[in-house]
């Protein structure tokens, strides 16, 4: 595998689709309560990177949820909590970010959709053949998870890490470094975490 460093610089890789090398990929701080659900305590991280050797986007979210107040900590929760990548901060998270912005309408194949199963605290999935770096369409700010009567219950944002990290590829298309997130930091998911805590929301 190649090197993964944290360094301006391009990005040298085999597929790499319509990899924007001027913006970097993000990972998230920490769940913070919208508007109606103040009283919820929300923990965990949000992370989202895009692999340009293989062309993956992948989200993965890890939520807890308590009361404000409460002895007892933050746990799983027993509801089932659909969430989308949205296209502003936290503090506006506005619509669903969209691959392909020309399209309206709500379609999950357009989207970044991630559910969190009952009982559960960690959810992720990749996206194949998809890139969060398109010419004149910046990439998600946020990750928004719903209540099940559709209202914004929490909100994580991306952070962008600068400088942009550079690696390469080696041949057959795999990313390079064999980090967790290869167009963030080398390390681990939890290594990576703690880089990115001084720019959460």
């Amino acid at each position: 595998f190649g090197l993964l460093v944290l360094a301006s610089g391009v990005c040298v890789c085999e597929g790499q689709g319509q990899f924007n090398q001027d913006l970097v990929a993000a990972s998230g701080g920490a769940w913070i309560a919208l508007e109606g659900f103040a009283r919820y305590n929300f923990t965990g991280y949000c992370h989202i990177w895009h692999d340009p050797c293989t062309n993956k986007v992948t989200v993965q979210n890890e939520m807890k949820t308590g009361v404000v107040g409460s002895s007892i900590p933050p746990r799983a929760s027993q509801l089932k909590l659909d969430g989308h990548a949205h296209v502003g901060p936290c503090s506006a998270p506005g619509g669903h970010w969209k691959k392909d912005k020309s399209v309206s309408s709500q379609v999950e194949a357009n989207e970044l959709w991630l559910q969190l199963k009952p009982g559960e605290t960690l959810s992720n999935k990749t996206w194949s053949d998809t890139t969060i770096y398109i010419s004149d369409h910046p990439p998600p700010k946020s990750f928004v998870h719903h209540a099940p009567d559709g209202d914004m219950m929490a909100c994580c944002a991306y952070t962008y890490v600068d400088p942009k990290p550079t690696y390469s590829c080696a041949s057959g298309g795999q990313k390079g470094g064999g980090a967790a997130h290869p167009d963030v930091a080398s390390g681990s998911k939890d290594e990576v975490h703690e880089q990115t805590q001084s720019g959460k929301e």
